[in-house]
């Protein structure tokens, strides 16, 4: 995503935050699209371990459904500590899901295999998702419907 954005946007750097484990790959992918320039790579686990920085715009795609809630709760803090005022983080992925529990249906049914296949991963409910942003200091919570049943949120950091 980054790579893509920045080629698009030519004047935007990105950073690409992920598992210390997993950055050589993802050098590999800037470095063959020859992004060093615009995308830098940073390893750090963004549960348990503060991001250093600061940022317009965060992104996290197919990360949150993939953690436990309290470890979703600390993620999100991590993110929102280096979030500048006035920007937005925006969560996407196809684990969003009506407070109803029950649609988008496709989702739904996609939430039924994660709860079991694995431990603690699930789609979360847009209620779940708005708590964590605001104990996260985020504010102006909005979802995004999307086709397919995905959405995406959107929340700010207060100016």
């Amino acid at each position: 995503m980054a790579i893509g954005l920045t080629e698009a946007c030519p004047h935007i750097q990105a950073t690409v935050v992920d598992l210390p484990t997993v950055i050589p790959f993802t050098e590999h992918f800037v470095e063959e699209a020859d992004a060093k320039e615009r995308v830098r790579v940073i390893g750090v686990d963004v549960i348990h371990d503060s991001l250093k920085g600061s940022y317009d715009v965060a992104v996290l795609r197919a990360f949150i459904q993939v953690l436990s809630p309290n470890d979703a709760l600390n993620a999100l803090k991590n993110v929102g500590r280096v979030v500048n005022p006035g920007g937005a983080v925006y969560i996407a992925g196809m684990g969003i899901i009506d407070d109803s529990c029950i649609s988008p249906a496709n989702i739904a049914l996609f939430n039924l295999v994660f709860t079991n296949v694995y431990d603690e991963v699930q789609a979360y409910t847009e209620k779940q998702y708005r708590s964590w942003l605001e104990k996260s200091g985020f504010v102006n919570f909005e979802r995004i419907m999307l086709s397919g049943g995905r959405s995406i949120i959107k929340a700010q950091k207060p100016k």
